[in-house]
This record gives structure tokens, sequence and C-alpha cells, in this order.
């Protein structure tokens, strides 16, 4: 299993769910990932009418003053 898919695989996956009514542990199969992975793909997809992660998500970076403010601890 590789690492994250790419936006043409993650465009197959809807393709061949959609168009081809086949199921995701086929897909997995076939695309060499999870068919938790297919189900995320397609409910992306549902939700948002794309393949391309939403923003926003993962941890928010510190900002510059939280930055300094910590690096001013480490060098003191």
């Amino acid at each position: 299993m590789s690492g994250h898919l790419s936006v043409g695989e993650r465009w197959r996956i809807i393709s061949l769910y959609y168009d081809q009514n086949i199921s995701p542990s086929v897909i997995a199969v076939n695309i060499d990932c999870t068919a938790r992975t297919v189900r995320n793909i397609v409910r992306l997809y549902d939700e948002t009418g794309d393949v391309i992660e939403r923003e926003g998500r993962g941890r928010p970076s510190l900002g510059k003053t939280k930055i300094t403010k910590v690096l001013m601890k480490i060098y003191r």
C-alpha cells in the first residue's frame, strides 16, 4: 500500500464507484488502498463535489507571536 492517493486515483475511485457500481472493497484491491479510504473519498466527493482535501484540516500553526515566545524561552 502506497502513501497518499493521487488526484487521478481519487477520481478513478469515484468513477468506479458511481459509473460502474463497483463495491469499495473491490475498488480498494484495484487501487491498492483500504476500503475505508475508498469510503472516505466517496464521502468527501458527496460532501464537496470534489476529491481534493478540504482546507483547514490538521493542527493549526502556532503563529509568529507564539513561535517567538517559545524561541525566547529556549535561548535564554
